[in-house]
C-alpha cells in the first residue's frame, strides 16, 4: 500500500508535470532558448549574489522566532540549516521537507525544547515571509499597467490589502501565537530586507536579459508567483510560477516568452543556491550525531 506521504509525493509531481506541459504547450521553446541565450552572465552572477544574500538574512529571521521558542542557534549552525532546509524543499519534497528537518534537528539537539513550538516558530517564519510578499506585490501592481487597475473597486480593493495585511499579520500574532508576538517588529523589518534582496536579484536578472521596460510589471508578477510557489501543489513551485507569468502576460503589458524566460533564470538561480545545502548535510549531521552522543542514557 501506497503511504500518506508517497501519496502526496505522485499528486505533486502530477502536478508539476501538468503545469510544465502546459507552460511549454502555450509557449515557443525555441524563442525561450533565444531569451536565455541574451543573458549577460555577470549580471546573472550578481543577481545569483544578491539571492544569496537576501537567504542569508531570512536565516537570521528565522533564528528570531527559534529564540522565541527557546532554540536560538550559534549564525553559523543557523545558516548551514538553511541552506539544507532549501535543499530538502527543492529536490526532496517527496521524504522530509526543509522545515521539518530543521525542527527534526533542533529538537533532536535540544529534546528540552517544546515540538509544537518550534513548529510555530517554522510556520510564523513561512508566515511573515508571506506577507511582505504580498505587502510588495500590491505596491507593484498599484504602479503597473495591470490590465484592469482603472477599475475603482479593484484598486480601493488593492489599497485596503495594502493597509490591512500586516496589522492583520499582526492580530493573528499576538491573539495565536503570544510567545512569539514581541519578535514582530525585528522579523517584519527583516522580512523586508528579504525581499528588497529578491527585488534587486529580479531586477539585475531582468537586466541580464536586456529588459528595460515594464520591470513594474515583471517585479508585480513575480511577486504574485513567489506566493503561489510557496503553496505546496508543485515541487519547489516549478510550473506554478511560468503558468503566473503565462496568464500574467495577458493582464500586464508584456510579452510570455520572456516572462517565461525570465521566471526559469530564477529556479536556476534557485537550484545552484540550493545544491549548497547538499555541502553543508554531513557536517550538520556529525555534529547532530556528537551532540546526541553527549546526552544522557
Amino acid at each position: 500500500m501506497f503511504s500518506k506521504k508517497s501519496i502526496k509525493t505522485w499528486i505533486k509531481l502530477l502536478l508539476t508535470t501538468l503545469a510544465i506541459w502546459f507552460v511549454f504547450r502555450k509557449i515557443d521553446g525555441e524563442a525561450i532558448l533565444v531569451e536565455l541565450k541574451k543573458v549577460n552572465l555577470p549580471l546573472f552572477l550578481l543577481a545569483l549574489i544578491a539571492f544569496l544574500a537576501s537567504k542569508a538574512v531570512a536565516a537570521f529571521r528565522q533564528n528570531e522566532f527559534y529564540e522565541a521558542a527557546g532554540g536560538r542557534q550559534a549564525t553559523v549552525f543557523n545558516l548551514k540549516l538553511t541552506a539544507i532546509g532549501m535543499f530538502y524543499n527543492l529536490f526532496l519534497p517527496g521524504s522530509i521537507g526543509g522545515d521539518a528537518y530543521k525542527v527534526y534537528l533542533i529538537k533532536n539537539n535540544k529534546p528540552s525544547l517544546s515540538t509544537r513550538m518550534l513548529i510555530s516558530a517554522a510556520f510564523l517564519d513561512r508566515l511573515s515571509g508571506v506577507v511582505i510578499l504580498f505587502f510588495m506585490m500590491v505596491i507593484f501592481v498599484l504602479f503597473s499597467e495591470f490590465t484592469y487597475l482603472h477599475e475603482q473597486w479593484l484598486y480601493w480593493l488593492l489599497i485596503a490589502a495594502l493597509v490591512l495585511c500586516i496589522p492583520v499579520y499582526f492580530i493573528i500574532l499576538k491573539f495565536f501565537f503570544k510567545s512569539f508576538s514581541h519578535k514582530f517588529l525585528k522579523t517584519t523589518h527583516l522580512s523586508i530586507w528579504v525581499q528588497i534582496g529578491q527585488v534587486v536579484c529580479s531586477l539585475l536578472l531582468l537586466y541580464s536579459m536586456g529588459i528595460n521596460d515594464h520591470q513594474m510589471d515583471y517585479l508585480a508578477l513575480f511577486m504574485a508567483s513567489s506566493v503561489v510557489a510557496v503553496l505546496p501543489f508543485t515541487i519547489g513551485g516549478i510550473g506554478a510560477r511560468e503558468l503566473v507569468f503565462i496568464y500574467g502576460a495577458i493582464l500586464f503589458p508584456i510579452q510570455e516568452e520572456p516572462a517565461v524566460a525570465f521566471s526559469i533564470l530564477f529556479f536556476i538561480i534557485t537550484a545552484l543556491s540550493s545544491f549548497s545545502g547538499l555541502i553543508f548535510i554531513p557536517s550538520i549531521d556529525k555534529k547532530t550525531n556528537a551532540e546526541s552522543d553527549q546526552l544522557p542514557q
